[in-house]
């Protein structure tokens, strides 16, 4: 009896936090964002990371 009454109370303050632990949180993303590829510069895989990366960075909205 003890223990559903500690689980009873346990989801009633978990689910009473569950608003202000939503706003709490910052903007995603919240870093700058890299792009990570295993080629060196210049090559095919760069070439198309440089062009789609500004594109990627107003989709998600880094400016």
């Amino acid at each position: 009896m003890l223990t559903r009454r500690r689980g009873l109370f346990g989801s009633l303050a978990v689910t009473a936090a569950w608003p202000a632990i939503g706003h709490a949180q910052p903007a995603y993303p919240n870093k700058p964002i890299r792009i990570v590829h295993g080629y060196g510069p210049g090559s095919n895989p760069d070439i198309i990371a440089r062009v789609i990366s500004p594109s990627l960075m107003s989709t998600l909205g880094r400016a």
